[in-house]
């Protein structure tokens, strides 16, 4: 009934009618985000301890990146309000070089 959530990479996630792709996951320097229908967002990364280490209110755009280039490896969680509704994300950030 509004939310339907996957796990593979590239899965469209269903969310109040409005579709959000994230990718690529696990993300190495830039995660993309995008929303169809551009309602504007907020949101959030979370590192595994809960701490905060991005945050962008009022996003505007159906595309938008977010840098985790100065990120250490490991899990994060990606927050990302629009309207009253809030998805949760878990990312993989790597060190491949």
């Amino acid at each position: 009934n509004g939310i339907t959530v996957g796990c593979t990479v590239g899965i469209k996630e269903y969310f109040n009618s409005n579709y959000i792709t994230v990718y690529p996951n696990p993300v190495e320097d830039k995660l993309n985000v995008e929303l169809a229908g551009a309602k504007p967002y907020n949101f959030l990364i979370k590192d595994i301890s809960g701490v905060t280490v991005r945050k962008k209110s009022e996003v505007q755009f159906e595309k938008s990146e977010i840098d985790f280039s100065d990120l250490a490896a490991g899990a994060y969680f990606l927050e990302i309000q629009v309207e009253n509704n809030t998805l949760i994300k878990k990312i993989i950030k790597t060190n491949v070089r």
